[in-house]
């Protein structure tokens, strides 16, 4: 379940290593090759820190976690395409294309040991602490 970049980072979920390969070194807000940033929870709780990524429409692969050093790293893509039939837009307020959220960490905490799952549109990270 897990991988290893470089040294300092651990890699927490599998993506499609060559869309993501090169793509970390954007800053915390969207810029340069992300488009958006979603909205993000950093909870303490029992044993280490949950993190919660507000991420609808998201399959398996489309998204990455990363450990670097005591920062949270989630990137990935989400495509929310236009119906077929449609003529014009009137509204856009989902947003679409690469994105990226980076938390940095209250203290410490074990990555190898880290739990996540997506469900209903949220992406769940615990991360216990070491």
């Amino acid at each position: 379940m897990f991988d290893s970049d470089e040294e300092e980072d651990v890699a927490l979920i599998h993506g499609r290593r060559d869309v993501w390969q090169g793509m970390v070194n954007g800053g915390t807000r969207a810029i340069g090759h992300f488009g958006w940033r979603p909205a993000a929870n950093l909870y303490e709780v029992d044993g280490g820190a949950l993190v919660r990524v507000e991420a609808a429409g998201l399959r398996p692969g489309d998204y990455r976690v990363r450990l670097k050093g005591n920062r949270l790293v989630v990137f990935g893509e989400r495509r929310v395409d236009s119906p077929p039939q449609a003529v014009r837009c009137h509204r856009v307020e989902m947003p679409s294309g690469r994105f990226r959220v980076e938390l940095p960490l209250p203290w410490q905490v074990d990555g190898k040991r880290a739990d996540v799952a997506y469900d209903a549109g949220i992406l769940s990270i615990f991360l216990p602490r070491s």
